[in-house]
């Protein structure tokens, strides 16, 4: 009998060792810190991009990522992965020299971490130096261990809406700027 109760005693606390690492840990994610560190990435992505640093960008990414790109040649090229897209930059800023640095100073910067802390969405807006346009970057990152990596990055323009009518007016889209003049005149 106390071999039978031993036995049943080995195989209960199996059970519960096994159970209690078997057991999701919901550790609570610290908003603050991790936040912190995404901006870090998010700067370093921008530092790269002044810097014309093809391997820091190439190194921010995912090895899975993908960035939604612009080339207008051919729009089946328009989603490149990591290898593609450094294919893209390499000929993009090849040299320091190259072309005229970008200037990327964020204006502003939303955050929002997902999935229990092991996915974010962030979404910023700068204006390029020469171009006066309001830009949006909207990335998805992914926590690896205790880094934050890019799973997704898109740059798109994002005028405000007073820079439209600029932009309406240089195309010569009268039927839409006599519209917005007459909603203003009502």
């Amino acid at each position: 009998m106390l071999k039978n109760m031993i036995k049943v005693f080995g195989s209960l606390t199996m059970i519960i060792l096994l159970l209690s690492c078997s057991v999701e840990k919901n550790e609570k994610v610290d908003l603050k810190k991790e936040t912190d560190k995404i901006t870090k990435v998010l700067d370093r992505l921008h530092n790269a991009e002044n810097t014309k640093d093809t391997l820091g960008l190439i190194n921010l990414l995912d090895d899975k990522a993908l960035i939604l790109g612009h080339n207008y040649n051919n729009r089946q090229d328009d989603i490149w992965n990591k290898v593609q897209f450094k294919n893209y930059i390499s000929h993009w800023f090849p040299t320091l020299d190259s072309k005229p640095p970008k200037i990327i100073q964020v204006e502003s910067r939303t955050v929002e971490i997902l999935d229990g802390g092991q996915t974010a969405m962030a979404i910023e807006h700068f204006q390029m130096d020469r171009i006066r346009l309001m830009t949006r970057h909207v990335a998805i990152l992914v926590k690896k261990d205790t880094s934050w990596f890019f799973s997704l990055s898109s740059y798109d323009y994002a005028p405000f809406d007073n820079q439209m009518i600029k932009i309406w007016e240089s195309i010569g889209e009268d039927g839409i700027l006599d519209s917005i003049k007459n909603k203003k005149t009502k």
